[in-house]
């Protein structure tokens, strides 16, 4: 039976600013806040979850490892037992300490990894320091993480996306298997680092004939389904659970961005399972793909 999930956001604060970041208004807004008060209310608030019937936790950020007491919290999740998941920029598990502690206690390990060298990296993240930290930081993962999910994430932008198999190569070496490649959603203060379906159309097809002969598992977030063309697939929305999603205050959010479908949806034979278009991409670039 599938899991009943669980996204909790924990914190928006990180040590990153990226030019792409989706959470940049919640974390001027939160950034001195905490989703938990002390260790008692960790308890509190998880066994809350753990009695509605929830087995599985994905702990959302901001950067979950920003928080003190993150490893108290993991710990905590699985005295409750619940099966953990989180996603992390790497930057803090480049600690060996840290590393030990944590990696043990999650079970889905996804990591953001949206390019495959220092000056990619200092001007995605604004933090210099991050890539020499990530690659430390995927040598103990490759240590100590035993978990039953370890994957990438990397978001496609207009720095980034003709470097696309390059960060898949880079992704493979490090030997991790599986990887989503996902359409930055566009919001008005990283309009200028969108790109265009079409210009990403022929890279993407490139990775996923590298995928293929690497035998790694590879899945593409927020594209229409016809740009993968007889890989569609691949599409992530095939693969993805419906999850509740709580913010700060525990109110419900509703996950997904607003999609439409355009002219050359219409007679498609992917309509009807294919999601469309984000309406964001749709005013900046047309209904070109």
């Amino acid at each position: 039976m599938p899991e009943n999930k669980l996204e909790l956001f924990i914190t928006y604060k990180c040590n990153n600013d990226c030019v792409f970041c989706i959470q940049k208004d919640n974390r001027q807004k939160h950034k001195d806040l905490s989703a938990f008060k002390d260790s008692r209310d960790v308890f509190n608030t998880l066994s809350f979850y753990a009695q509605k019937g929830y087995k599985y936790i994905n702990f959302l950020g901001g950067e979950p490892f920003i928080e003190d007491n993150f490893v108290d919290i993991l710990q905590t999740a699985k005295k409750l037992n619940f099966t953990t998941a989180l996603a992390t920029n790497g930057f803090y598990l480049a600690d060996k300490n840290i590393a030990q502690k944590a990696l043990p206690l999650i079970d889905e390990l996804v990591i953001s990894i949206y390019g495959h060298n220092q000056k990619l990296f200092a001007k995605l993240s604004q933090n210099k320091q991050l890539y020499a930290n990530l690659v430390k930081a995927l040598k103990n993962v490759g240590i100590y993480f035993k978990g039953r999910l370890l994957k990438a994430n990397c978001v496609i932008n207009l720095y980034n996306y003709k470097d696309l198999l390059n960060i898949i190569k880079f992704i493979n070496k490090n030997n991790i298997k599986e990887v989503n490649f996902t359409s930055m959603e566009i919001l008005d203060h990283n309009k200028p680092y969108a790109v265009s379906f079409g210009s990403i159309k022929p890279v993407i097809k490139k990775v996923i004939e590298y995928g293929h002969k690497n035998k790694m598992i590879v899945r593409f977030a927020e594209v229409p389904f016809c740009l993968l063309g007889d890989d569609y697939y691949l599409a992530d929305e095939l693969f993805t659970m419906d999850r509740d999603i709580y913010d700060y205050n525990m109110k419900k959010e509703k996950p997904g961005r607003l999609k439409r479908k355009i002219k050359k949806c219409c007679g498609c034979n992917l309509d009807m399972i294919c999601p469309g278009i984000d309406t964001e991409y749709l005013g900046l670039f047309g209904e070109i793909l």
